[in-house]
């Protein structure tokens, strides 16, 4: 029989529609689509966006439009690729996948395996790098015949990871685990910490071109003199890194990267002891980096931001296996580490609970990303209050800047501290609110305003939001200055300062005494900043706050100063005529209080709850109060809590609290704290 030879064109087929058909039917599909199904889901897209979430995240929304066009339109084309389905994770309490970069070089197409796996015996190394730093479409590659996007940071990390020869095989958290399985998350992040642990080293990426687009030579150079200068003398150091050229801005740009802002960095570099820092194809083991941070104060050129030589001091001594648990465990981690950012808020716990290393010092809440930040904090306040018998939890709250009775959250609650909306880098640590408790110090508490006594607390009260707190009132504020703010000029911040000693001035019985007081309030009572500024104002009590000061000998007297004035005011008490720091939203009317269990005095102010009249249910209703559970929602006697405070005569507490408490000589109450 005849044998039809194969057909070059399938078009030539006498089954198969002439071209122009064909190509008028995918003309006519796509004006369907584009008319009728593609305007559907936009608006359906559009009202749910509007209703849930604002305009929030206008670029989100743009990007979203974008992603169902192009996927409708690669639909009616034929080319619309499924996305990648995650299979469960087996029941080994072990388990975790992998994935296996395959072996490419340039632009070819980028192809992965996902593989299970165990981190006690599996081989692989973990990636450290930044989730989320930047807007704009990422990578998609395939995975089993099925695609995966991940973001730009992510893709072009992958880039350059991926050998030319062999498979690579990587842990990558936004890869590796099923980010919408919420059980299989919970499971996955308890297990962050074995999961660097046991990794054969971390992989730490830094993403310049994220940002910028340096020059290969200066990572290359600047790498390069890293490991070759710090093994040398001093005097060659110093010619080295006292010399400016092109690496120096780009180790200043490398070190000012949002990575170095991460709250999860701390515990994937303090997990694992092999760990490696990558900047495109220039690698550098990351103990040359500490040594590198250490040395940048001394260099003339390097520019790093401030608190980074601190937090890198603080994750090598977590690194240390010999090292223990800080005295208050995870709360002073979360002290210590309150200036870095995650964009979960629940993460602030969840990144920092794996670096305890006694399971008696872990505090009593799990990993549950569908419980609501305010929950988790919550629970986590008691718990520290309860466990420590301290109400050192709550000076985490001194960052929050709006204290209004309309606010859902307790005032006592530190939700937003470290969130990443609130700071926006590192660089601007200084300008941020310190809190008075000093965290991890072991040395013992500078201030003792309860006489070290434990914390009466009760937390088991009808409306879970409300904390009773036993304690007295020391004073009513009668005055109070303006803010001193180290971001002002020099000119603003003498004349808050020249108001201040004004007020102090009126306030104080004995002038002699003027210069100690003020200079002790302003500094909070630190005597090594108390020191350095007597020092740099000695004999010139009233010069230093004139215009004509060199701003040099400004910026020296600011330094020692703005730990302890930074947002803060100047307050003048009633009774005693004290004087005093608070937050910047204290009031005249407000108390100062003494509450057992703090080291530091508190300001409370009345809630407006109480307020009486008709119309108060109504508006208490309106404006979202939390306790509106009836009409008439609002519990009596409620304080808001305003911030910690500084009152130089009530620091120490003089006599014994308990025996006080137990003769009723002052007059103790419970404060419903809201």
């Amino acid at each position: 029989m005849e044998q039809v030879p194969l057909l070059d064109d399938p078009s030539l087929c006498p089954g198969s529609s002439p071209p122009i058909l064909r190509t008028l039917g995918h003309w006519l599909l796509y004006s369907i689509y584009l008319i009728v199904v593609i305007p559907i889901p936009l608006i359906l897209f559009a009202v749910v966006f509007i209703l849930f979430t604002g305009t929030i995240f206008p670029l989100s929304f743009i990007f979203a439009i974008v992603a169902v066009i192009y996927n409708l339109v690669a639909f009616c084309r034929g080319t619309f690729v499924p996305e990648f389905e995650y299979k469960p994770l087996s029941d080994k309490p072990d388990s975790i996948r992998l994935l296996e970069v395959l072996p490419g070089v340039g632009t070819e197409p980028f192809r992965c395996r996902l593989i299970d796996g165990q981190w006690s015996t599996s081989k692989y190394e973990a990636l450290s790098y930044t989730w989320n730093c930047e807007f704009g479409r990422g990578r998609r590659f395939s995975i089993e015949d099925r695609v995966m996007g991940v973001s730009p940071t992510l893709s072009r990390a992958l880039a350059y990871l991926r050998d030319e020869r062999c498979v690579r095989t990587l842990w990558i958290d936004a890869v590796c685990i099923n980010q919408r399985d919420i059980a299989e998350k919970n499971s996955q992040v308890r297990q962050m910490q074995e999961i660097y642990q046991h990794a054969q080293q971390v992989v730490v990426w830094l993403d310049v071109d994220s940002w910028a687009k340096p020059a290969f030579d200066s990572i290359q150079v600047a790498f390069d003199l890293i490991k070759q200068s710090l093994d040398r003398s001093e005097t060659d150091k110093n010619n080295v890194w006292n010399s400016n050229g092109p690496w120096i801005e780009t180790l200043n740009m490398v070190f000012r990267l949002p990575y170095w802002d991460r709250m999860w960095i701390i515990q994937e570099v303090a997990s694992n002891r092999n760990v490696t820092v990558q900047c495109r194809h220039c690698t550098l083991p990351w103990e040359s980096v500490c040594r590198l941070i250490a040395l940048a104060p001394s260099s003339r050129y390097l520019d790093f931001p401030d608190g980074l030589q601190e937090f890198v001091q603080r994750v090598e001594n977590i690194r240390d296996v010999s090292s223990p648990d800080p005295k208050h465990g995870l709360l002073a981690f979360t002290h210590d580490f309150r200036y870095s950012m995650a964009s979960e808020p629940k993460d602030r716990l969840y990144a920092l609970r794996g670096l305890i290393k006694s399971p008696q010092n872990l505090p009593n809440i799990d990993v549950d990303y569908a419980k609501p930040a305010m929950v988790l904090w919550r629970e986590f306040i008691e718990d520290c209050i309860h466990r420590y018998g301290s109400l050192n939890a709550l000076s985490l709250a001194d960052s929050q800047e709006s204290i209004w009775w309309g606010n859902v959250n307790p005032t006592w609650l530190a939700d937003k501290f470290g969130d990443f909306q609130m700071f926006e880098k590192r660089a601007k640590l200084t300008a941020v609110r310190q809190p008075l408790w000093l965290g991890t110090t072991e040395e013992g508490s500078l201030y003792s305003a309860s006489g070290g006594s434990k914390a009466r607390c009760r937390t088991n009260l009808a409306d879970p939001n409300v904390i009773g707190i036993q304690g007295f009132v020391y004073d009513t504020v009668e005055e109070v200055g303006d803010i001193f703010r180290v971001t002002d000029l020099q000119e603003k911040q003498q004349g808050v300062l020249r108001q201040w000693k004004t007020l102090s001035q009126r306030q104080l019985q004995n002038p002699n005494s003027l210069e100690r007081l003020f200079n002790e309030t302003i500094t909070a009572g630190v005597e090594a900043n108390h020191s350095n500024l007597c020092q740099l104002v000695r004999g010139q009590p009233e010069s230093w706050l004139s215009h004509e000061l060199e701003s040099d000998r400004w910026a020296e007297i600011v330094s020692a100063i703005h730990p302890a004035s930074n947002l803060r005011r100047l307050i003048a008490t009633k009774e005693h005529r004290a004087i005093g720091l608070a937050h910047s939203q204290a009031k005249p009317g407000d108390l100062v209080c003494i509450l057992l269990g703090s080291d530091v005095p508190y300001i409370l102010r009345k809630s407006k709850h109480d307020e009486t009249g008709f119309s108060h249910p109504f508006r208490c209703w309106f404006m979202g109060c939390s306790r509106r559970k009836h009409l008439y929602c609002c519990i009596p006697e409620q304080y808001t809590l305003v911030g910690q405070a500084y009152v130089h005569e009530i620091m120490q507490y003089q006599g014994d609290v308990e025996q006080d408490v137990e003769n009723a000589s002052k007059d103790w109450k419970e404060f419903f704290v809201e």
